[in-house]
């Protein structure tokens, strides 16, 4: 893709933007949709000034719509055995329209998921709480590298909520995804995720589980579930090993 070489992306990073078409335009009442997905006031001011147009940003709004594009490509597909590869950071000298061009992208995907969730029956508490993720990373972006937007940080989980393949439900987040063997897929399991949303719950944790299991049963009855799994270092048996006899400030074990 033209745009992604001129503005800087690696040559792997360009493929990602092969043969995506165009997706949905920006909306118009984007300050609202961007104060439902918990992005602050200061982020919403920053994002409003960095809207690509056509004209000005060229590239920029290529991209955008691209990405944009992507998502209403895969809206409501599971995520397949292979995975999903995150969205690329974009070059570190990129202008503030590109630090904000994905979060647009997901932006312009949000009217399309609310329906889909309303057609499923997502509560929209769930909604609400699960497209989130974009007022979170542009918190953590702004953290992390003292710049606003969201382009200088790889994007996985953002781009998989607003498909409809990742929800948080309670204090976990599942994805939904096909299991797959050699011969192609075999069944479908939740992988979850733990957002660092505060401390891990033992009880919030099993509540977590419980309602994903009975709510998913409901909303995607084409995908019944196989299991439900989990990919973390905190479950590594030899943590026990790692922090035995470690003390804290506090003065016991952490």
């Amino acid at each position: 893709m033209s745009a992604a070489k001129q503005v800087g992306f690696s040559e792997q990073d360009q493929m990602r933007f092969k043969g995506l078409g165009t997706g949905p335009e920006l909306p118009e009442n984007a300050e609202e949709l961007m104060e439902y997905c918990g992005v602050v006031a200061a982020d919403r001011r920053e994002m409003l000034a960095a809207r690509p147009d056509p004209d000005r940003d060229p590239e920029w709004w290529a991209i955008t719509s691209a990405l944009a594009a992507e998502i209403e490509r895969d809206l409501e597909l599971a995520v397949p055995p292979t995975g999903f590869r995150s969205w690329p950071a974009v070059p570190h000298d990129a202008s503030p329209t590109g630090l904000f061009a994905a979060a647009w992208a997901l932006l312009a995907s949000l009217p399309r998921l609310r329906e889909l969730h309303a057609q499923r029956g997502v509560p929209e508490s769930v909604t609400v709480a699960t497209v989130s993720a974009l007022g979170g990373v542009m918190g953590t972006h702004r953290h992390i590298h003292g710049r606003p937007g969201v382009g200088l940080m790889p994007l996985w989980s953002p781009p998989l909520r607003f498909r409809g393949a990742d929800f948080e439900i309670g204090r976990h987040a599942f994805t939904r995804t096909q299991l797959g063997l050699g011969d192609g897929v075999s069944g479908h399991v939740l992988s979850l995720h733990i957002p660092p949303i505060g401390r891990l719950d033992a009880e919030e944790s099993q509540e977590s589980v419980a309602a994903a299991v009975e709510y998913f049963a409901r909303w995607y009855p084409e995908e019944p579930l196989a299991g439900v799994v989990c990919h973390s270092w905190l479950l590594d048996p030899q943590l026990s090993e790692y922090l035995r006899g470690v003390t804290g400030s506090c003065g016991r074990a952490c």
